[in-house]
């Protein structure tokens, strides 16, 4: 299989044909999304958040804008992080092969295997667009398996020169205060800071007589230093939370913290045809537990107390060449990663966990992709990558072998896209050696995950119409085991069915109406033999004089209960002059948002309870003032 896929790969460059690639690809940008000088082009199936959308939606934060995207939408776990992909087991991520990034670096946890699990609730008032790619998109980006890639492209001095304040107070008496300058330097260069303060209280929900709360207060600060070939970034993260649920096996825990630090410093360029990159990250977690329950002195469980501080520094390095002719775009890439992570500290019940060693785990990849224009409006694509997984004092090494066949087609009407993809997932570094923590003991299988995907797009005059069909069948799925909720193999396959069709009207220039209708089908998973999802959106953004008016209604219904949610959202902002706006914004307005199950386990007999039913999507208003000096 390695060499048929090469041997097409280089077979391709030896083909000539009359057509500009460079000129298809652009075409094709412009007919799919407003962010053309961006959009990744070998990306797969995207989803395009405008300047324009994320600031008359009033996208706060970046769990605003995910809550509405296909496939996966927005999801918190037991710890109140984000984890769109928690099932509401103890699991501290199941979401890492979601990946963001900032510009073209990756913002990532060494233990944890994705940054989506501080990033997806953030403050993102730094942000000019976001773009969200699925389907194994390019290996142009992340070093690891990725199905999901969210970038996040940060403002600069072209469109955001000058400084802003903005301070906004909600229901809750939370607040956030952010600040950004951006200038001009010589010779091309130009600085954007940010810096955001937010004590963000959320609704309170209750388990039994325990109230359980996902309060946070934090700090993020990010620097962008750059020009036209070179990039220097610096992200720095500091949060205080309270964490819901953590692990307390009834969902009852007397107090609950979780304290969170991230660094990311990191430079990417490009010089002739090479980009190259290097990055550092530092994660940092402290928690801490308590519960009102009697441990079994034999097993020292369940948690009476538990406190945990945990570390990790990730130093990753990559160099990509681009070949391009006239009607051909090659680009190969070597990509290297290392991560020292590990507990610095692990109590269970005020017992200290002995001989705690720190690990490392290394990644190398190597990748190839390529894109040939076949004809004057169609393109083919091929890649292939290859990755050593290395785990220190562990017997899960791994080789990852991935690739993916795509085909895009386009008229003065059209774009149609077909995407098989095959991308291998090992096991995140938390994974690694938790037998009976997290994990059944003894080495586990490679997921491999198969994936088809067409997308159709038909755009005329004001309407845009897309529809989006794709299959997924995932072998040797990591899922929890029942007994025990333990992750193992599942002895099945899983298959994924959805669907979603897009509707886009243009009123005229800066008015929209947004329409979408999903359906989502998950069969052999060991909850339940088969589990269907039902979502429709409706959004609008209207300018009407000095008012910009945003609304939103998300519809949610599964066949777990077949009761229909809807998370309904307004806002208003007002412009009073070119430089100060205030604007209002409610949030699940009606507070009966889709919610998320987390299972609770009776410490006494260890039978199962009803489980909770919490909405990770608050009720919510906030008030919001912005100046522009």
């Amino acid at each position: 299989m390695k060499k048929t896929l090469f041997a097409l790969l280089c077979s391709t460059l030896l083909l000539s044909q009359e057509m500009d690639l460079d000129a298809l690809l652009n075409k094709i940008e412009k007919k799919t999304d407003l962010s053309s000088k961006t959009k990744l082009e070998n990306g797969g199936i995207s989803t395009i958040y405008t300047r324009d959308d994320i600031n008359r939606m009033q996208a706060r934060n970046l769990n605003d804008i995910l809550k509405s995207t296909y496939p996966f939408g927005y999801n918190e776990n037991r710890y109140g992080l984000s984890d769109p992909y928690s099932i509401g087991t103890n699991q501290p991520n199941m979401s890492s092969s979601i990946r963001v990034f900032i510009d073209n670096q990756e913002i990532t946890s060494g233990m944890y295997g994705s940054g989506i699990i501080l990033y997806g609730d953030m403050d993102i008032n730094f942000v000019d667009h976001i773009e969200i790619y699925s389907g194994n998109p390019t290996y142009e980006y992340s070093t690891e398996p990725t199905f999901i890639l969210i970038k996040l492209y940060s403002k600069d001095v072209k469109r955001d020169a000058g400084t802003k304040l903005s301070y906004g107070i909600g229901n809750y008496l939370d607040s956030h205060l952010y600040a950004y300058n951006s200038q001009a330097l010589e010779n091309n260069w130009s600085y954007f800071n940010y810096v955001a303060q937010t004590d963000d209280k959320r609704q309170q929900h209750k388990s039994d007589t325990t109230e359980l709360s996902r309060d946070k207060r934090g700090i993020h600060i990010f620097s962008s230093f750059h020009n036209d070939n070179n990039r220097f970034i610096v992200d720095a993260i500091k949060q205080k939370r309270d964490s819901f649920i953590n692990e307390s096996l009834d969902a009852t825990p007397t107090s609950a913290t979780l304290d969170n630090e991230l660094l990311h410093i990191g430079y990417d360029g490009n010089r002739n045809n090479f980009r190259y990159l290097l990055s550092y990250d530092y994660f940092h977690t402290e928690s801490k537990m308590s519960d009102d329950v009697v441990p079994n002195p034999y097993i020292n469980y369940p948690f009476a107390s538990l406190s945990a501080n945990s570390s990790s520094h990730i130093f990753s390095s990559e160099l990509k060449y681009d070949y391009l002719t006239h009607d051909n775009k090659l680009v190969v890439g070597l990509k290297y990663r290392y991560k020292y992570y590990g507990y610095d500290k692990l109590e269970k019940n005020a017992l200290a966990t002995p001989n705690i060693e720190k690990k490392g785990q290394s990644v190398s990849t190597l990748f190839i992709e390529n894109q040939y224009s076949l004809e004057h409006n169609s393109i083919f694509t091929l890649g292939l990558s290859y990755s050593q997984v290395k785990n220190e004092k562990s017997i899960q090494d791994d080789n990852l072998l991935m690739y993916r066949v795509g085909h895009t087609y386009t008229t003065n009407e059209w774009v149609i896209k077909s995407i098989y993809s095959h991308i291998e997932l090992t096991l995140d570094p938390y994974l690694v050696g938790s037998d009976g923590v997290y994990i059944t003991p003894g080495k586990k299988k490679i997921t491999k995950q198969d994936t088809i995907m067409e997308n159709i797009v038909y755009e005329k005059v004001n309407n845009k119409y897309e529809l989006t069909l794709s299959y997924l069948s995932s072998k040797d799925q990591l899922m929890p085991n029942l007994s025990n909720g333990l992750l193992e193999n599942s002895a099945k396959d899983i298959d994924i069915y959805s669907t979603i069709f897009i509707w886009t009207n243009y009123y005229n220039d800066v008015d929209k109406l947004y329409m979408t209708i999903g359906y989502n089908q998950v069969n052999n998973t060991p909850i339940v033999d088969s589990f269907k999802q039902y979502t429709a959106t409706l959004r609008s953004l209207n300018t009407y004089k000095k008012y910009d008016i945003f609304n939103e209604i998300l519809i949610s219904k599964d066949s777990t209960d077949y009761k229909l949610y809807y998370d309904y959202s307004l806002g208003i902002i007002y412009h009073v002059t070119g430089d100060f706006t205030l604007s209002l914004k409610g949030t699940n307005i009606f507070d009966s948002a889709k919610t998320s199950q987390y299972s609770r386990i009776d410490p006494r007999t260890f039978q199962a309870k009803t489980p909770l039913t919490i909405s990770p999507i608050d009720q919510k208003v906030v008030c919001t003032m912005e100046y522009l000096f």
